[in-house]
Order: structure tokens, then sequence, then C-alpha cells
């Protein structure tokens, strides 16, 4: 709609097609039922290009609760927004639209002084202490992006929307609110005719004209070549099982009814040290044991390999000792709606957990090893869950599950990185596996782990570690 402003749109009650209002309304149960441990998704120009992980952060759902106000802006046929406050859920629709599978290349033709590439990227030293700015732009094709959680992509922070048109493309630039650190403003280029879209990121001390200038000189490649990552000849066999399996725990992931900020936990829920329990594993059993936990400053004694994508995801967040830098996190109060100025800085330390893993099944297992960290609060004899949580804002590591499994067993490929925390088990035999979290500091004294419900039945329980106050 670009004859429309889109303020004016945010106070008009749009009347969508029936598939995009349902999409829309999709979006909104599924932010509601994502899990805390599905919270730590960067919010950056990498979200589209990593490891798939949870749909929304625990940010999105406190303001996509029910009851709240929500205006829903029709932008045009196939890209649809709805807007709470800071909080935006683009919709992408393919109604009325044959979906694409070519693949496209990128090039990019203008770069503002100073910037120069590297490994697809473009960056240069940043005007924040520690921070460099950056630029990253690829092309995906319609059938991409309608088929990426349901079309769905989230957007929090926003302060203003523009909608333009640039090289003949219907253009929505999306500019954050300033937060501490660096934070990336995201550019979505249509092109229906070809059967493409275009995603620029551009870190927030490069100004909105510029970004058009990078946007103006994209020029986009029709390689002649077809998607067909799901057809087998791509893959050995067994790749294509283990990459199935990978999609089916997140399936799993998303069915588990999540506890709350001050939802109470049953003492029976919590398991101590040496307290061997059962996991429900792809048809099998596994006996789990934790025995031994401590708090660590360092990673540096560990072997990198073992890491879940160390290089991109861990060491650009590690000092020269191998200690954590510093990260800005926002606190979120009672699952309220979060307030950008709020933000803080905050220290952590490694979580070394050490534990025996048995198949007890008669039969080979290929089995998830995810494991948590969860904050609990001791209430009398019972425990609750925290009613201050933190969604992690700028500056670090992705830490959803372990980080350090040295039992991994995947390393190359797509396999190695959807699968890093995935291997196999045969019946009856015994593993001994170390993990390394990341524990804030000031939560050392009431962290334990978490078990993922689905391996207890949809059960949530957690292991004492030793190390509460």
């Amino acid at each position: 709609m670009n004859e429309k402003e889109i303020k004016k749109g945010l106070r008009s009650d749009i009347v969508l097609s029936e598939q995009v209002e349902s999409k829309i309304q999709g979006a909104y149960q599924k932010v509601r039922e994502q899990s805390m441990r599905k919270k730590s998704e960067k919010t950056d120009f990498t979200f589209m290009k990593r490891r798939k992980r949870r749909f929304a952060v625990i940010a999105a759902a406190a303001v996509m609760v029910m009851g709240t106000t929500i205006g829903t802006v029709a932008s045009n046929q196939f890209f649809s927004f709805t807007k709470n406050d800071e909080e935006i859920l683009g919709v992408f629709n393919l109604e009325g639209y044959e979906p694409c599978y070519d693949i496209f290349d990128l090039e990019v033709t203008y770069l503002p002084e100073g910037y120069e590439e590297e490994d697809g990227k473009y960056h240069k030293d940043g005007p924040k202490p520690g921070i460099e700015s950056g630029i990253t732009a690829f092309v995906e094709n319609t059938a991409v992006w309608a088929s990426r959680d349901g079309g769905v992509t989230e957007i929090w922070n926003v302060e203003n929307i523009e909608e333009t048109t640039i090289n003949g493309m219907d253009t929505y630039i999306f500019t954050k609110k300033a937060s501490h650190g660096s934070y990336y403003n995201p550019m979505f280029l249509f092109n229906m005719e070809e059967g493409y879209v275009i995603s620029l990121f551009t870190t927030d001390d490069i100004s909105t004209d510029e970004a058009k200038k990078i946007a103006e000189g994209l020029k986009v490649t029709n390689t002649g070549e077809k998607e067909s990552w799901w057809e087998s000849h791509q893959y050995e066999k067994e790749d294509l099982i283990q990459i199935i399996a990978y999609e089916k725990d997140l399936e799993e992931e998303e069915k588990e009814e999540e506890l709350g900020s001050g939802d109470a936990v049953s003492a029976e829920s919590i398991l101590n040290l040496n307290e061997s329990f059962y996991a429900q594993a792809e048809g099998g059993e596994i006996e789990f044991t934790v025995e031994s936990a401590k708090y660590v400053a360092s990673c540096k004694e560990y072997d990198t390999k073992f890491f879940v994508n160390y290089e991109e995801e861990v060491l650009p967040y590690l000092n020269e000792d191998g200690t954590v830098k510093p990260y800005w996190r926002q606190p979120v109060y009672d699952g309220k709606n979060p307030n950008s100025s709020d933000e803080e800085q905050a220290e952590q330390v490694f979580l070394e957990v050490k534990m025996r893993a048995k198949n007890i099944s008669e039969k080979d297992l290929y089995s998830p090893f995810y494991f948590g960290v969860q904050s609990l609060e001791k209430v009398g004899e019972e425990y609750q869950m925290p009613k201050i949580t933190y969604y992690p804002v700028a500056d670090y590591i992705l830490n959803e599950s372990q980080i350090y499994f040295d039992a991994r067993q995947n390393f190359e490929g797509i396999v190695g990185q959807k699968q890093a925390l995935w291997r196999n088990i045969k019946a009856n035999e015994e593993l001994s596996l170390t993990m390394l979290f990341l524990v804030d500091k000031d939560q050392m004294g009431q962290t334990y782990l978490k078990i993922p419900a689905e391996y207890m039945n949809g059960n949530q329980y957690f292991v004492d570690l030793g190390l509460s106050k």
C-alpha cells in the first residue's frame, strides 16, 4: 500500500484475507507457546541464516499475550505485519502467487567508506568500543520465505517503519530504538515478479539514507538452478534421517507446556546429584545420572571442536584468557512488556556439568542430548520460577542449551550444524559426558539443570546441582 502512510495504517482496522488472518493468529499462538529454552535467539542480521531455533523471543511473547490490543497493517497482498507497541510480526503470504524455487545470487556494488568484505559480510571498526559496524545482505526465493516459520518474521524494539520503493521493489525499512551495544536495522525488498526477497541488515551507525544507497546498489542474478536441498541425492540416507529427527525434536519441543513467571515448582520436580532419571528418547530409554557440577571462569582448557560453532558464536565473545565478555540484557518483570531503557550489562561464568548416559533399551538409538539451565527461587519447601527474567540484547553467546558437548559426533555440513547435540548410543552403551553452560553471575546461587520435558513424558524436572544458596 505505497499510497498509504504507515502511521494511518497503524490507526486503522484493516480486514485481511482469511488466509493471512489465519496465519497471523497462528503466529500469536506460536509466540505464546514458546519455551524459555528458546529465548536466546539473536535479533540481528544473522537470525535468518542461523540454524533453526525458537520462533520468537520471550520479549515478543510478553507483548503478544491474550487480551492485548493489536493493530494490523495490510501493507499489500503478499506482506502484512502486525504491530503492538514496539513489536512487529510480519507475515509473508504467497496467496495469488506461484512460489519460486530458483536460486539467486546477490552482489553488493555500493559500500560506505571504510567497509571491507569478509566471508560475505561487510564491516569496519565501529564508533563504539569493541563493536564492529556491519552490513549483511542476502537473497532468497519466495518459496524459502514462505516456508520459514510459516512465513512469519518477528522484529522487536521497532521505533519506526518506512514503506517505499527501491529499484521497483516494494521495500520495508524497520528502524529500532537506540540501545546499548550494537543493533541491526532490517530492510526487506520484495520482487514478486521475479520471485525473490532481499534482506539487508545494517548496524545502527549507518543512516537510513546510506542504507537505501546500499539497497539501490544490490544486483540480483538468477543462477538458473533450482532449490533441491530436500532431494535424497543431495545427502546420504543417514544424513536425511538425522535431519528429519532434528525437525521432529523441534516439533516436540514446541508442544511442551512451559512454566511461566512466578509459577510454582513442586519439590518432587527437583532431583539431586547422583539421582538417576530416565529419558524417553526416539522410541527407547536412556538412564541419565548427573555426577558433578562446578563453575569455571575460563573455557580455555576445553577443546574448541566440541563447542557448538566455536568460531562464529563463541570466540567473538571471549576475552583472551577464555573468560566471557560482559553482555547486554533486558529484564522482563512478571512477563510484562520489556522497556529498552532498562537494559543493563551482566557478567557470566561457565557451568561445567558431568553426567553419565546409558542406553537401557534393547536397540541402538540416535538421540538428542539437549539440556538447559534454569533459575529457580526457593519459597519455603517449594520452588518457583523467577518473577524477573532476562532477555539477551547484545554481545552474547547463543546459549539456549549447552554450548559445549564433549560427546559430540556430528561436525561437518548441514548435519554437523543442526545435529551438534545429537549422537548415536548403542544398546547398553554407557557414555560419560561433559557439558558447559553459561550462567549470569547474579544467578549463580539459584541455577538448576533443566531436563527437557519431552524426555520426561511432558513433565518438567530440574536437577539441584549443589550450587544453590
